[in-house]
């Protein structure tokens, strides 16, 4: 399979996955879910689609941390080809495009990975 399929398979490992545990720090918001979930997201991460303009991360974490104490899962994941990474929890989604100098997003299911977004958008794809 190509790269962004591969990828996509794994992030459907996502989905149904509720958010435990909102990290935030200098290396950029981390995401940890029920079972094997892990999400990590750096700038430019979006609320809405990717023409949406780019949010803080601090106001991220604000929008995701009240969805841990409700356990809100994860309702769509995937990846297009140009490495955009798109997620949807409930009525919030995000989305963390591609970057041209650093990685921009990293993602392992229970289906495997990780599942890195390289510079230039190309995905690595572990399982």
């Amino acid at each position: 399979m190509a790269p962004t399929q591969d990828a996509n398979e794994i992030l459907q490992g996502l989905v149904g996955a509720s958010l435990e545990q909102v990290c935030f720090g200098q290396d950029g918001v981390q995401l940890h879910l029920s079972g094997q979930g892990h999400i990590g997201l750096t700038d430019p991460v979006r609320e809405g689609g990717p023409e949406a303009p780019a949010v803080p991360l601090l106001v991220i974490v604000s929008r995701l941390a009240p969805l841990t104490l409700d356990q809100v899962s994860i309702s769509a994941a995937d990846v297009d080809p140009a490495g955009t990474l798109t997620l949807t929890f409930g009525a919030l989604t995000l989305t963390c495009s591609s970057d041209d100098a650093y990685e921009s997003w990293t993602a392992t299911s229970d289906r495997g990975g990780p599942v890195i977004c390289l510079p230039g958008g190309e995905l690595a794809v572990f399982e």
